[in-house]
């Protein structure tokens, strides 16, 4: 499936010499791991694109036509607070100019970092709550498979008692996980500044370099996790006195062999370290949460299979089971629904085909089909479904527009047609209506999902 998806995009801009098309009719899909090269000459409408993806296209443009599909939304359709969350977070673009892209008074490492940061807070919240709803929506089906006799499916009480217990072990494993992450990026940080001294040490200043080793230090304090520094390593709290005192000595006599070597050791001691295998925070946070102070970390390859065996047997094949039947249950529900949409979509379309437009008799009619043909695509929508079914989960935003689209034009042209005064800020999109192809895209947004 693809990770975004560009269908028929027109993009004209409106200038003093009237609309200017720079996007026509552009068609593209990028699947997972593929890279994707747009090739043109200067003002074929590449970076017109990729800015319409962004969403930070002029404010003189103006999009006439087509979709970009990314995680089940339009993103010609979303809200800029909607567009905030997912702009340098999920989608970035870096741009031709530097200007455009860095501050040239602000540290490119602090701007680098900063979105990280922020954006990683970000993520951690929402990914909190769609995690809290994934349960409710799991649960609901799990429930709505027991009452209706689903082979394997669990009683409400125990489908409850399970999903607690669930909730439970991923929080304790989330916090080991959270432990174990900030500290191996502390060594990761060590390790590319203990590059960079061994670096400074070949033709730097005693001065300079002495300030980096004092930047490598402070996240070489905190590196300690149960699964990669111990707080009882002694051994390793001495080589970091050592290279304390040798870069005195360094800034002192200018002997250098001492500070390369501690650093060096100090530099390759953490790449092993954080070669080690990585423990499953899953399992071992069922483990930690039924069986306290169980945890053998002397072999992290058989913990983690002692673990996976303990979590299965334990609990959960018996609690797949339930998940299946809510999962099969879900599914059953989404089909028979999406056979339902089908019938009501196939029977206003032929309606809107058969029908001319009238607005003092059709307008509220045809905006009330919004609401009725989103709510019947809506229950069609598989929500444990893992790949989100695009068009339909866009259904709503986009014939929403496509139908304030074509009912906009229709009362500008009865106001052509009457000769009366086109008011101001419809006066670029009246000069250049198709009518035609606004039709079309309601028929096409409704065909899409039948």
């Amino acid at each position: 499936m693809s990770i975004i998806s560009v269908k028929n995009l027109i993009i004209s801009f409106r200038t003093n010499n009237g609309t200017v098309k720079a996007v026509r009719d552009v068609s593209f899909d990028i699947e997972k791991g593929e890279t994707l090269a747009i090739v043109g000459e200067s003002g074929s409408g590449k970076s017109v694109t990729m800015r319409a993806v962004m969403g930070i296209l002029a404010g003189n443009a103006i999009v006439e036509g087509g979709e970009i599909l990314f995680d089940g939304m339009d993103l010609l359709k979303i809200p800029e607070e909607d567009f905030h969350h997912l702009r340098g977070n999920k989608i970035s673009m870096i741009f031709q100019d530097p200007l455009s892209s860095l501050n040239p008074i602000v540290k490119i490492g602090k701007q680098l970092t900063e979105a990280m940061i922020l954006n990683g807070k970000a993520n951690q919240r929402e990914s909190k709550a769609d995690y809290k709803e994934k349960l409710k929506t799991l649960k609901d089906a799990m429930n709505g498979a027991y009452a209706a006799g689903y082979e394997g499916a669990s009683a409400p009480e125990k489908t409850d008692a399970d999903l607690k217990t669930l909730a439970a072990f991923v929080e304790v494993g989330n916090k080991y996980e959270a432990h174990y992450n900030e500290a191996y990026n502390h060594a990761q940080n060590v390790i590319n500044l203990a590059r960079q001294v061994g670096i400074e040490l070949i033709g730097g200043q005693p001065k300079e370099v002495g300030k980096l080793v004092d930047e490598m230090l402070k996240p070489a304090d905190n590196v300690f996790d149960m699964f990669l520094v111990s707080e009882s390593d002694e051994s390793y709290r001495k080589l970091l006195a050592d290279i304390k005192s040798e870069k005195a000595a360094y800034i002192t006599s200018g002997e250098k062999d001492g500070l390369k070597a501690t650093v060096e050791q100090l530099r390759s001691f953490l790449i092993s370290v954080c070669e080690r295998e990585k423990p499953n925070f899953f399992t071992l946070g069922y483990v930690d949460y039924a069986h306290p102070g169980s945890i053998d970390i002397s072999d992290i390859a058989a913990l983690n299979k002692r673990d996976r065996e303990t979590l299965d047997n334990e609990f959960m094949l018996d609690f797949l089971q339930g998940v299946r039947a809510g999962v099969k249950y879900s599914f059953d529900v989404s089909i028979e629904n999406k056979k339902q949409a089908v019938n009501v979509l196939t029977d206003k379309l032929n309606y809107l085909r058969n029908n001319t437009y009238v607005p003092k008799v059709h307008k509220k009619e045809y905006l009330s089909l919004v609401k009725s043909l989103s709510a019947s695509v809506e229950s069609g929508i598989d929500r444990l479904d893992i790949d989100k079914d695009s068009y339909a989960y866009t259904f709503h935003s986009s014939f929403g527009s496509a139908m304030e689209t074509f009912i906009l034009a229709k009362d500008l042209e009865l106001l052509q047609q009457a000769n009366r005064r086109i008011p101001k800020k419809h006066r670029a999109f009246a000069a250049n209506m198709k009518m035609d192809l606004y039709e079309h895209n309601i028929e096409l947004i409704i065909q899409k999902v039948i």
